[in-house]
C-alpha cells in the first residue's frame, strides 16, 4: 500500500528527506571570505611605468581576514596582513596585458580570489598638429 502524504512527502523517506548538497553548499558559502578589487576596472589601460594602487575590500562574516595576497600574472608580489588592504605596484614592466589577482584568506584558511586584467601601453610623447589647427 502506497500512502501519499502530500507536498514534501517521499514514499521512501516520508517527510525526513533532506537536500544534503544544498545544506553543504550553504554552509561553505556562508563561511567564505569576500574579496573585491576596488577602483580598478577590468580592461583599464595605464601608461608604462605608472604607479598603480591596488586596493582590496576583504571581509569575513564569521571570522577575520588574516591576509590578502597580490599577484601579477600569477606571481606573488605582496602580502598585506592588515586592513586596509593595498599594494602600490610600480609597473616597470613591458607593454602588454597583465592579470592582477587578489586572494583573501580568513582565520579558517578559506580563500577567495578576485581577478582583473589591465593593459600597459607606451605613453604618447609627441603628437602631430596639422597646419591651421590649434
Amino acid at each position: 500500500m502506497i500512502i501519499d502524504g502530500g507536498a514534501g512527502w517521499d514514499r521512501y523517506t516520508g517527510y525526513g528527506m533532506v537536500n544534503a548538497n544544498a545544506m553543504r553548499l550553504n554552509t561553505i558559502e556562508s563561511g567564505m571570505p569576500t574579496c573585491i578589487i576596488l577602483l580598478l576596472l577590468n580592461g583599464t589601460t595605464f601608461a608604462l611605468n605608472s604607479a598603480i594602487t591596488i586596493d582590496v575590500n576583504a571581509s569575513d562574516s564569521n571570522g577575520t581576514i588574516t591576509s590578502v595576497k597580490f599577484y601579477i600574472n600569477n606571481i606573488l608580489y605582496y602580502t598585506d596582513n592588515s586592513s586596509p588592504y593595498s599594494y602600490n605596484w610600480n609597473s616597470g614592466f613591458t607593454a602588454g596585458t597583465y592579470n592582477i589577482k587578489a586572494k583573501a584568506t580568513d582565520n579558517s584558511n578559506n580563500e577567495t580570489t578576485n581577478e582583473i586584467s589591465i593593459s600597459l601601453i607606451q605613453p604618447v610623447t609627441s603628437y602631430y598638429r596639422a597646419p591651421g589647427l590649434l
